[in-house]
């Protein structure tokens, strides 16, 4: 299954926005009255918040972002139902006409952005420059819900997790309930879950394939250069053109990443990082919106360094990350951390905002320290080319490790959460880790070392 990240962006009309917000938080969060359950009742929406982002040197803009199981058409026409009072009271504040959003799935869909790092996937209508995450591959909102109930229903099964029994004799005795029972035939099916699985090291092997990928995706336009060159000395008559070809290829990559290079050491030798304390007001309203449950969400909008170079950057960081993520690590994980269930950064087209949507298991603290501590480069790496932050070194380096200015700065760029709705907000990453293994026990476990496994999830002793 491939989870798909929905970003709706609208923009509002001047004047509009602060008559937008106060509608937008009208819808909860979490979700009031009976919303959260009609949106529960699709089963395709893992999660999914509506903000208003602040007009910057722009107009502000009204962003849905929604991860789930089915593609955009199917998901965006599902939730016009539930959405749709909502969202027309919304959009008619917004100055959108009542003309263009007859239809609200039709009017979502067109404002759809496809998020991509390539020049190719961006360069399209709908493209837009982002980078998406998600700390569960494989599973369905619907998988998730009952592998959790199943765990629940098995750990008050104490008659037979509990006692003299050998470990073997204790799991064929909750097999053999569930089997009777009719309901949980499911269970018995092995299913994969990518996060279980191990460590994939980033070897030379998965380095030569990142730089292979970097030709179709980023480097192409550096080859038009020296193609030209060649498809002219060829034209010349030179019989040796073509080892011409190769050699100005590498050239001008070369010259390339000089360029960058330079202009980077001498661009970071004169940023100014902000060393602002955030509003003590902005933080409580921040906060009023948090720890509402084990899951939290985090929105920060950041103002793009200005220049080609920090676009070009920012792209190649973010390709870059993609491309480690997908061949390397344990799918799921950033690095060593696994709090995040799903995250997505968004370049806003047409401006210089660049938003950070993140649903992260535990407090703000916790989720923050885990990056400075854990996984530093990649959120260096992207936000350094963002206005205000802690001073970096080539890219990757400090930024982050500058923790308590690295703190204030997130705060200040972050904005109260407006409408969230989330199909397990209780429900934790390492808590589906462990539900996961429970089913996989019940579907495939044999030998007496993989039932004493099993049951030591549960905390039950095995003799």
């Amino acid at each position: 299954m491939i989870p798909y990240f929905i970003t709706v962006v609208v923009t509002i009309e001047p004047g509009c926005e602060t008559a937008v917000l106060p509608l937008v938080r009208e819808m909860g969060n979490p979700p009031i009255g009976g919303l959260s359950a009609a949106i529960a009742a699709l089963g395709i929406v893992h999660f999914m918040s509506i903000n208003v982002i602040p007009a910057d040197a722009g107009p502000a803009h009204l962003v849905m972002e929604i991860s789930a199981d089915q593609a955009a058409s199917l998901t965006l026409n599902a939730l016009a139902g539930p959405l749709g009072p909502a969202l027309d009271g919304i959009l008619a504040a917004a100055g959108i006409a009542a003309a263009r959003r007859t239809d609200l799935g039709t009017f979502l869909l067109r404002h759809h952005r496809t998020l991509g790092t390539s020049w190719l996937s961006t360069m399209r209508r709908a493209g837009a420059l982002g980078l998406p995450f998600c700390g569960s591959p494989g599973l369905t909102v619907e998988r998730i819900l009952d592998e959790d109930k199943l765990a629940r229903r098995i750990a008050r099964m104490h008659h037979h997790l509990h006692g003299p029994k050998p470990a073997r004799d204790k799991l064929r005795a909750v097999r053999e309930d569930l089997w009777r029972a009719g309901d949980a035939k499911w269970a018995f099916v092995p299913a994969d879950a990518p996060f279980l699985e191990p460590d994939r090291p980033c070897t030379l092997g998965i380095n030569a394939r990142i730089l292979g990928n970097a030709f179709p995706a980023l480097l192409w336009p550096l080859v038009l250069i020296p193609l030209a060159v060649w498809f002219m000395a060829y034209l010349l008559g030179w019989t040796h053109s073509v080892l011409l070809a190769p050699a100005a290829v590498l050239l001008t990559i070369a010259a390339a990443a000089l360029v960058v290079y330079l202009r980077l050491v001498k661009a970071e030798a004169t940023d100014v990082p902000a060393d602002v304390a955030p509003d003590p007001d902005d933080v409580a309203k921040i906060m009023a919106e948090e720890n509402k449950g084990a899951l939290n969400l985090l929105v920060v909008v950041t103002r793009m360094k200005p220049g080609w170079l920090r676009s070009l950057t920012a792209r190649g960081v973010m390709w870059l990350t993609s491309q480690t993520l997908a061949l390397s690590g344990r799918p799921g994980f950033l690095g060593n951390v696994h709090v995040v269930h799903y995250a997505r950064w968004i370049l806003l087209p047409g401006t210089g905002q660049l938003v950070f949507c993140s649903n992260y298991d535990g407090s703000f603290e916790n989720y923050l320290e885990d990056f400075i501590n854990l996984v530093p480069l990649g959120t260096t790496s992207i936000w350094s080319n963002c206005q205000g932050f802690p001073k970096t070194r080539l890219l990757f380096f400090e930024g982050t490790a500058d923790g308590d200015r690295f703190r204030r700065w997130v705060r200040c760029q972050q904005i109260p959460t407006a409408f969230w709705y989330a199909a397990y907000p209780d429900l934790t990453l390492e808590r589906m880790s462990i539900n996961a293994q429970i089913r996989q026990g019940i579907a495939a476990a044999e030998t007496d070392q993989q039932a004493k496994a099993w049951l030591a999830l549960f905390g039950a002793p095995s003799p």
